[in-house]
């Protein structure tokens, strides 16, 4: 979350993980046979609680307004011990 056009989720479906990812413009998705739900981190994400064992968000949060809502809403996803996995990027400027 956000999956983008799908390059890690590809990554990690070689790897050998079960893969479902979100993003707020799924269209862009081009990776076939991978559940891609439409999702947006500033709410509700469209799965149950407790629904995986890892929970991968790169380059997302720095794109909303409520960072502080993802969080908790990694935390509902994940099944008790899960794993949040984040990655930050910040414009270093000209």
């Amino acid at each position: 979350m956000p999956a983008g056009e799908g390059a890690l989720a590809l990554r990690l479906k070689a790897a050998g993980f079960d893969v479902s990812c979100s993003d707020l413009y799924p269209q862009i998705f081009k990776l076939e046979g991978v559940e891609n739900r439409q999702g947006d981190l500033d709410g509700r994400l469209p799965y149950d609680d407790a629904s995986f064992d890892y929970v991968v968000c790169v380059e997302g949060l720095e794109h909303i307004e409520n960072p502080a809502n993802a969080i908790r809403e990694f935390s509902r996803l994940l099944v008790p011990g899960g794993r949040v996995y984040l990655e930050i990027g910040f414009d270093q400027g000209p």
